[in-house]
């Protein structure tokens, strides 16, 4: 098995979205990114996943691949 490294873009610069809004509205950007992660349920690495929204981008994979409605979490589901 071969094993491989992977390199992270030099430049990038995670959370400079939510640092630049944070300080425009003199806010703590690190208290900020704490209350996206415990309201989504979350941890993520970079404010591009929130601006992507994968995880509505998964939830729409899995309901095309199941033929299935997932609803919200918590609430039941019905298929198609």
């Amino acid at each position: 098995m071969a094993s491989f490294t992977i390199k992270r873009n030099a430049d990038w610069k995670p959370w400079q979205r939510l640092r630049k809004f944070c300080e425009k509205v003199e806010f703590d950007p690190y208290a900020a990114k704490d209350a996206l992660e415990e309201q989504i349920g979350v941890k993520l690495e970079c404010d591009c996943q929130i601006i992507n929204n994968e995880i509505e981008n998964r939830r729409k994979a899995l309901a095309n691949a199941f033929g299935a409605d997932l609803g919200e979490p918590g609430k039941d589901f019905d298929f198609f």
